[in-house]
Protein backbone atom coordinates (compact mmCIF):
# COMPACT_ATOMS: atom_id res chain seq x y z
CA UNK A 1 0.00 0.00 0.00
CA UNK A 2 1.21 3.72 -1.16
CA UNK A 3 2.37 5.74 1.82
CA UNK A 4 -0.27 8.80 2.83
CA UNK A 5 0.46 12.11 4.46
CA UNK A 6 -1.21 11.91 7.61
CA UNK A 7 -3.27 15.20 7.44
CA UNK A 8 -4.42 13.65 4.32
CA UNK A 9 -5.30 9.87 5.80
CA UNK A 10 -7.36 11.57 8.34
CA UNK A 11 -9.60 13.69 5.64
CA UNK A 12 -9.78 10.90 4.12
CA UNK A 13 -10.96 8.39 6.86
CA UNK A 14 -14.07 10.68 7.17
CA UNK A 15 -15.15 9.18 3.93
CA UNK A 16 -14.41 5.29 4.94
CA UNK A 17 -11.94 2.72 4.40
CA UNK A 18 -8.87 3.69 2.30
CA UNK A 19 -7.31 1.07 -0.10
CA UNK A 20 -5.15 1.55 -3.17
CA UNK A 21 -5.03 0.33 -6.39
CA UNK A 22 -7.80 -2.02 -7.90
CA UNK A 23 -10.89 -2.04 -6.16
CA UNK A 24 -12.52 -4.67 -4.27
CA UNK A 25 -15.84 -5.91 -2.81
CA UNK A 26 -16.38 -4.75 0.97
CA UNK A 27 -18.99 -4.62 3.13
CA UNK A 28 -18.70 -1.19 4.48
CA UNK A 29 -17.86 2.28 2.57
CA UNK A 30 -14.62 2.87 0.88
CA UNK A 31 -12.03 5.27 -1.31
CA UNK A 32 -9.36 4.39 -3.38
CA UNK A 33 -6.47 6.92 -3.95
CA UNK A 34 -5.51 6.14 -8.02
CA UNK A 35 -3.43 7.41 -10.70
CA UNK A 36 -1.23 7.32 -13.95
CA UNK A 37 2.80 9.10 -14.44
CA UNK A 38 3.17 9.57 -18.07
CA UNK A 39 6.25 10.95 -19.25
CA UNK A 40 8.25 10.23 -22.65
CA UNK A 41 11.17 12.32 -25.02
CA UNK A 42 9.41 13.70 -27.98
CA UNK A 43 10.47 14.80 -31.14
CA UNK A 44 8.53 17.63 -33.29
CA UNK A 45 9.04 19.17 -36.19
CA UNK A 46 9.09 23.03 -37.18
CA UNK A 47 5.52 22.90 -38.61
CA UNK A 48 4.66 21.06 -35.42
CA UNK A 49 6.00 23.86 -33.07
CA UNK A 50 4.43 26.69 -35.48
CA UNK A 51 1.58 29.14 -34.52
CA UNK A 52 -0.17 32.19 -36.48
CA UNK A 53 0.72 35.52 -35.59
CA UNK A 54 0.14 39.38 -36.88
CA UNK A 55 -2.25 41.22 -38.64
CA UNK A 56 -3.43 39.47 -41.19
CA UNK A 57 -2.40 36.63 -39.38
CA UNK A 58 0.21 34.73 -41.25
CA UNK A 59 2.09 31.61 -40.31
CA UNK A 60 5.39 31.47 -38.51
CA UNK A 61 7.35 28.34 -38.51
CA UNK A 62 8.94 27.29 -35.32
CA UNK A 63 12.14 24.93 -34.34
CA UNK A 64 12.05 21.34 -35.00
CA UNK A 65 13.56 19.78 -31.76
CA UNK A 66 13.53 17.30 -29.00
CA UNK A 67 11.61 17.88 -25.28
CA UNK A 68 10.79 16.18 -22.50
CA UNK A 69 6.97 16.32 -21.87
CA UNK A 70 3.79 14.54 -20.32
CA UNK A 71 1.08 12.78 -20.95
CA UNK A 72 1.57 11.25 -25.08
CA UNK A 73 0.52 8.08 -23.89
CA UNK A 74 -2.34 9.15 -20.68
CA UNK A 75 -3.23 12.43 -19.54
CA UNK A 76 -1.20 12.46 -16.21
CA UNK A 77 -3.71 12.35 -13.50
CA UNK A 78 -4.08 11.97 -8.90
CA UNK A 79 -7.49 10.75 -8.69
CA UNK A 80 -9.93 9.14 -5.79
CA UNK A 81 -13.19 7.55 -6.19
CA UNK A 82 -15.35 5.49 -3.53
CA UNK A 83 -18.84 4.13 -3.09
CA UNK A 84 -21.32 2.83 -0.31
CA UNK A 85 -23.61 0.29 -0.40
CA UNK A 86 -26.59 1.78 1.45
CA UNK A 87 -29.11 -0.88 1.08
CA UNK A 88 -29.88 -3.59 -1.36
CA UNK A 89 -29.99 -2.66 -5.23
CA UNK A 90 -28.37 1.11 -4.03
CA UNK A 91 -25.38 2.27 -3.87
CA UNK A 92 -23.98 5.91 -3.41
CA UNK A 93 -20.46 6.48 -5.75
CA UNK A 94 -18.36 9.48 -6.43
CA UNK A 95 -15.03 10.20 -8.09
CA UNK A 96 -12.94 12.82 -8.92
CA UNK A 97 -9.41 13.26 -10.83
CA UNK A 98 -6.97 16.17 -11.43
CA UNK A 99 -4.50 15.96 -14.51
CA UNK A 100 -1.26 17.50 -14.05
CA UNK A 101 2.35 17.19 -16.47
CA UNK A 102 4.98 15.29 -14.77
CA UNK A 103 7.60 17.22 -16.92
CA UNK A 104 7.18 20.33 -14.56
CA UNK A 105 4.87 19.20 -11.70
CA UNK A 106 2.25 21.81 -13.08
CA UNK A 107 -1.41 21.78 -13.33
CA UNK A 108 -3.38 21.38 -16.94
CA UNK A 109 -6.20 23.95 -16.19
CA UNK A 110 -7.65 26.32 -14.20
CA UNK A 111 -9.72 23.95 -11.73
CA UNK A 112 -8.20 21.49 -9.77
CA UNK A 113 -10.49 18.68 -10.13
CA UNK A 114 -10.14 18.84 -14.43
CA UNK A 115 -10.86 15.56 -15.67
CA UNK A 116 -14.13 14.14 -13.86
CA UNK A 117 -15.66 15.26 -10.49
CA UNK A 118 -18.91 13.59 -9.76
CA UNK A 119 -21.34 11.99 -7.51
CA UNK A 120 -24.52 10.06 -7.54
CA UNK A 121 -26.90 6.96 -6.92
CA UNK A 122 -26.18 3.50 -8.82
CA UNK A 123 -29.56 1.42 -8.29
CA UNK A 124 -31.39 -0.87 -10.05
CA UNK A 125 -33.44 1.63 -12.21
CA UNK A 126 -30.15 2.96 -13.47
CA UNK A 127 -27.45 5.24 -12.59
CA UNK A 128 -27.52 8.81 -11.59
CA UNK A 129 -24.78 11.17 -11.45
CA UNK A 130 -24.35 15.28 -11.36
CA UNK A 131 -21.11 17.21 -12.00
CA UNK A 132 -18.11 16.97 -14.06
CA UNK A 133 -18.77 14.42 -16.73
CA UNK A 134 -17.95 13.07 -20.27
CA UNK A 135 -19.82 14.02 -22.34
CA UNK A 136 -22.11 11.39 -24.57
CA UNK A 137 -20.14 11.61 -27.99
CA UNK A 138 -16.93 11.18 -25.93
CA UNK A 139 -18.48 7.88 -23.86
CA UNK A 140 -19.31 6.81 -27.35
CA UNK A 141 -16.68 6.48 -29.21
CA UNK A 142 -13.81 5.61 -26.01
CA UNK A 143 -15.45 2.18 -26.72
CA UNK A 144 -14.03 2.29 -30.37
CA UNK A 145 -11.30 3.43 -30.08
CA UNK A 146 -8.35 0.43 -29.84
CA UNK A 147 -6.11 3.20 -28.01
CA UNK A 148 -8.74 3.98 -25.17
CA UNK A 149 -8.18 7.84 -26.56
CA UNK A 150 -4.53 7.62 -25.76
CA UNK A 151 -1.18 8.39 -28.17
CA UNK A 152 -1.01 10.27 -30.67
CA UNK A 153 -4.51 11.35 -33.14
CA UNK A 154 -6.71 9.06 -30.54
CA UNK A 155 -10.70 9.70 -31.53
CA UNK A 156 -11.35 12.47 -28.80
CA UNK A 157 -9.09 15.03 -30.24
CA UNK A 158 -11.86 15.81 -32.78
CA UNK A 159 -14.47 15.93 -30.79
CA UNK A 160 -16.12 19.66 -29.53
CA UNK A 161 -16.11 19.81 -25.85
CA UNK A 162 -15.51 15.86 -24.09
CA UNK A 163 -16.53 16.91 -20.50
CA UNK A 164 -20.03 18.90 -19.34
CA UNK A 165 -19.76 20.72 -16.38
CA UNK A 166 -22.94 20.95 -14.40
CA UNK A 167 -23.92 17.77 -15.89
CA UNK A 168 -26.56 15.32 -15.09
CA UNK A 169 -26.33 11.74 -16.39
CA UNK A 170 -28.64 9.13 -16.07
CA UNK A 171 -27.37 5.31 -17.54
CA UNK A 172 -30.19 2.86 -18.11
CA UNK A 173 -29.66 -0.96 -16.69
CA UNK A 174 -28.12 -3.03 -19.47
CA UNK A 175 -30.98 -4.80 -21.89
CA UNK A 176 -29.46 -7.59 -23.09
CA UNK A 177 -26.58 -5.89 -25.21
CA UNK A 178 -27.81 -2.79 -24.99
CA UNK A 179 -26.77 0.26 -23.33
CA UNK A 180 -28.34 3.57 -23.29
CA UNK A 181 -27.11 6.64 -21.66
CA UNK A 182 -28.62 10.57 -21.41
CA UNK A 183 -26.76 13.42 -20.08
CA UNK A 184 -28.30 17.47 -20.05
CA UNK A 185 -25.40 20.08 -19.20
CA UNK A 186 -26.96 23.04 -17.20
CA UNK A 187 -25.64 26.36 -18.71
CA UNK A 188 -26.73 28.35 -15.65
CA UNK A 189 -26.59 31.66 -17.67
CA UNK A 190 -28.78 33.19 -15.29
CA UNK A 191 -27.18 36.70 -14.04
CA UNK A 192 -26.82 39.35 -16.49
CA UNK A 193 -23.50 41.03 -17.13
CA UNK A 194 -21.48 44.15 -17.78
CA UNK A 195 -23.46 44.32 -21.26
CA UNK A 196 -26.90 44.33 -19.88
CA UNK A 197 -26.73 47.19 -17.67
CA UNK A 198 -29.77 50.24 -18.19
CA UNK A 199 -31.48 49.53 -19.92
CA UNK A 200 -31.01 46.06 -18.86
CA UNK A 201 -31.56 44.04 -21.96
CA UNK A 202 -30.88 40.38 -21.73
CA UNK A 203 -32.53 39.40 -25.18
CA UNK A 204 -28.94 38.33 -26.36
CA UNK A 205 -28.94 36.06 -23.11
CA UNK A 206 -28.80 32.13 -23.80
CA UNK A 207 -29.32 29.26 -21.24
CA UNK A 208 -25.86 27.75 -22.32
CA UNK A 209 -27.44 24.08 -22.00
CA UNK A 210 -26.40 21.27 -23.43
CA UNK A 211 -28.12 17.88 -24.53
CA UNK A 212 -27.14 14.55 -25.49
CA UNK A 213 -28.10 10.91 -25.95
CA UNK A 214 -26.63 7.71 -26.89
CA UNK A 215 -26.61 3.73 -27.39
CA UNK A 216 -24.43 0.92 -27.97
CA UNK A 217 -25.10 -2.49 -28.48
CA UNK A 218 -22.95 -5.62 -28.60
CA UNK A 219 -23.63 -9.28 -29.41
CA UNK A 220 -20.31 -11.71 -29.19
CA UNK A 221 -17.55 -9.93 -31.60
CA UNK A 222 -19.31 -7.26 -32.95
CA UNK A 223 -20.46 -3.62 -31.51
CA UNK A 224 -22.38 -0.86 -33.08
CA UNK A 225 -23.54 2.60 -31.10
CA UNK A 226 -24.59 6.25 -31.61
CA UNK A 227 -24.35 9.08 -29.65
CA UNK A 228 -25.98 12.84 -30.35
CA UNK A 229 -25.16 15.92 -28.62
CA UNK A 230 -26.55 19.69 -29.45
CA UNK A 231 -25.24 22.76 -27.10
CA UNK A 232 -27.11 25.76 -26.61
CA UNK A 233 -25.35 29.27 -26.85
CA UNK A 234 -24.96 31.64 -23.74
CA UNK A 235 -24.94 35.28 -25.70
CA UNK A 236 -25.90 36.44 -29.03
CA UNK A 237 -22.87 38.51 -30.63
CA UNK A 238 -24.54 41.61 -32.66
CA UNK A 239 -24.16 40.92 -36.20
CA UNK A 240 -24.39 36.62 -36.13
CA UNK A 241 -27.42 34.51 -36.22
CA UNK A 242 -26.72 30.84 -34.36
CA UNK A 243 -29.18 27.97 -34.71
CA UNK A 244 -27.34 26.19 -32.19
CA UNK A 245 -24.07 23.97 -32.69
CA UNK A 246 -24.37 20.29 -32.48
CA UNK A 247 -22.27 16.76 -33.07
CA UNK A 248 -23.31 13.22 -33.98
CA UNK A 249 -21.46 10.15 -33.99
CA UNK A 250 -21.51 6.55 -34.57
CA UNK A 251 -19.12 3.77 -34.96
CA UNK A 252 -18.60 -0.08 -35.82
CA UNK A 253 -16.15 -2.50 -33.67
CA UNK A 254 -15.34 -6.07 -34.37
CA UNK A 255 -13.13 -8.35 -32.45
CA UNK A 256 -11.24 -10.67 -34.70
CA UNK A 257 -9.88 -12.65 -32.07
CA UNK A 258 -8.21 -12.09 -28.82
CA UNK A 259 -5.11 -10.23 -30.20
CA UNK A 260 -6.99 -8.17 -32.56
CA UNK A 261 -9.15 -5.76 -32.44
CA UNK A 262 -10.57 -3.42 -35.56
CA UNK A 263 -13.08 -0.14 -35.30
CA UNK A 264 -14.64 2.05 -38.00
CA UNK A 265 -16.49 5.69 -36.74
CA UNK A 266 -17.73 8.79 -37.97
CA UNK A 267 -17.81 12.38 -36.57
CA UNK A 268 -19.56 15.06 -37.48
CA UNK A 269 -18.84 18.69 -35.85
CA UNK A 270 -21.61 21.31 -36.60
CA UNK A 271 -21.35 25.11 -35.26
CA UNK A 272 -24.04 26.64 -37.27
CA UNK A 273 -22.81 29.85 -36.72
CA UNK A 274 -22.98 32.51 -39.69
CA UNK A 275 -22.62 36.40 -40.08
CA UNK A 276 -25.18 38.49 -40.92
CA UNK A 277 -23.28 41.14 -42.88
CA UNK A 278 -20.76 40.89 -45.64
CA UNK A 279 -18.80 38.71 -46.21
CA UNK A 280 -21.33 36.30 -44.54
CA UNK A 281 -18.60 33.82 -43.48
CA UNK A 282 -20.70 30.61 -41.94
CA UNK A 283 -19.01 28.20 -39.83
CA UNK A 284 -19.05 25.10 -41.64
CA UNK A 285 -19.92 21.42 -41.13
CA UNK A 286 -16.66 19.10 -40.59
CA UNK A 287 -16.77 15.26 -40.98
CA UNK A 288 -14.59 12.91 -39.91
CA UNK A 289 -13.86 9.14 -41.17
CA UNK A 290 -12.03 7.33 -38.57
CA UNK A 291 -10.42 3.82 -38.53
CA UNK A 292 -8.57 2.18 -35.59
CA UNK A 293 -6.86 -0.92 -34.97
CA UNK A 294 -4.83 -2.93 -32.85
CA UNK A 295 -2.91 -5.82 -32.71
CA UNK A 296 -1.01 -7.93 -29.96
CA UNK A 297 2.68 -8.99 -31.27
CA UNK A 298 5.16 -10.40 -28.62
CA UNK A 299 4.80 -9.04 -25.17
CA UNK A 300 3.19 -5.80 -26.31
CA UNK A 301 0.44 -4.24 -28.91
CA UNK A 302 0.23 -2.23 -32.05
CA UNK A 303 -2.23 0.29 -32.28
CA UNK A 304 -3.48 2.13 -35.24
CA UNK A 305 -5.34 5.52 -35.99
CA UNK A 306 -6.19 7.02 -39.09
CA UNK A 307 -8.42 9.78 -39.30
CA UNK A 308 -9.78 12.02 -42.46
CA UNK A 309 -11.06 15.48 -41.91
CA UNK A 310 -13.15 16.52 -44.94
CA UNK A 311 -14.30 19.83 -43.72
CA UNK A 312 -16.82 21.83 -46.39
CA UNK A 313 -15.40 24.58 -48.94
CA UNK A 314 -11.98 23.60 -46.99
CA UNK A 315 -9.09 21.59 -47.50
CA UNK A 316 -9.18 17.71 -46.45
CA UNK A 317 -6.69 16.82 -43.47
CA UNK A 318 -5.28 12.97 -42.89
CA UNK A 319 -4.00 12.28 -39.74
CA UNK A 320 -2.12 9.08 -38.52
CA UNK A 321 -0.89 7.32 -35.27
CA UNK A 322 0.71 4.26 -35.21
CA UNK A 323 1.97 3.16 -31.31
CA UNK A 324 3.94 0.01 -29.68
CA UNK A 325 3.17 -0.58 -26.16
CA UNK A 326 5.30 -2.96 -24.24
CA UNK A 327 4.22 -3.99 -21.15
CA UNK A 328 6.54 -4.46 -18.47
CA UNK A 329 4.28 -5.85 -16.07
CA UNK A 330 0.65 -5.15 -14.90
CA UNK A 331 1.70 -1.25 -14.11
CA UNK A 332 4.49 -0.17 -15.88
CA UNK A 333 4.70 -0.11 -19.38
CA UNK A 334 6.94 1.64 -22.43
CA UNK A 335 6.39 2.86 -25.62
CA UNK A 336 6.79 4.19 -28.85
CA UNK A 337 4.18 6.36 -30.58
CA UNK A 338 4.49 8.25 -34.15
CA UNK A 339 2.25 11.06 -35.23
CA UNK A 340 1.75 12.20 -39.30
CA UNK A 341 -0.51 15.22 -39.76
CA UNK A 342 -0.88 15.87 -43.67
CA UNK A 343 -2.28 18.92 -44.56
CA UNK A 344 -2.82 20.15 -40.84
CA UNK A 345 -4.87 23.61 -40.83
CA UNK A 346 -3.82 26.14 -37.90
CA UNK A 347 -7.23 27.92 -38.66
CA UNK A 348 -10.00 25.06 -38.37
CA UNK A 349 -12.70 28.46 -39.10
CA UNK A 350 -10.36 29.33 -42.69
CA UNK A 351 -12.22 28.77 -45.93
CA UNK A 352 -10.72 29.03 -49.27
CA UNK A 353 -7.08 30.77 -50.08
CA UNK A 354 -7.02 31.62 -46.14
CA UNK A 355 -7.56 28.04 -45.39
CA UNK A 356 -4.90 26.75 -48.09
CA UNK A 357 -2.25 29.56 -46.71
CA UNK A 358 -2.40 28.01 -43.21
CA UNK A 359 -1.45 24.62 -44.05
CA UNK A 360 1.25 22.25 -43.03
CA UNK A 361 2.43 18.58 -42.61
CA UNK A 362 3.62 18.06 -38.82
CA UNK A 363 5.61 14.91 -37.35
CA UNK A 364 5.36 13.62 -33.69
CA UNK A 365 7.39 11.22 -32.27
CA UNK A 366 7.87 9.63 -28.82
CA UNK A 367 9.49 7.20 -26.45
CA UNK A 368 8.29 6.82 -22.66
CA UNK A 369 7.08 5.11 -19.84
CA UNK A 370 3.63 4.69 -18.30
CA UNK A 371 3.18 3.64 -14.86
CA UNK A 372 -0.28 3.21 -13.49
CA UNK A 373 -0.22 3.43 -9.35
Amino acid sequence: MQRIPGNLLGALCLFGTISVGPVFAQSGPHIVMYGIADASLEYSNDEANAQLSGSPAVLQPGQSGVRVTSGVNSGSRLGFRGSEAIAPGLRALFQVEHQFQVDTGDGTASQFWNRQAYVGLDTDWGRVTLGRQYSPVYTLLQTYDVTAYRLYNSWDKFISVSRWDNALEYRAPRLGGLNIFLMVGLGENLVPTETSKPPFDTSGMRSGNRYGVGARWSQGAWSVGAAYQAYAIRSLSPGYDVDGAYEWSMALGYRVSQSIQLAAGYLVNNNNLKLLAPPNVERRQIAHYLLSAAWTVGGGRFMLNYVRIDPQQAVAQDRLGLSYEWNLSNRTSLYASLGLDSHFSYNTNATGSAATATLADRTFFALGVRHLF
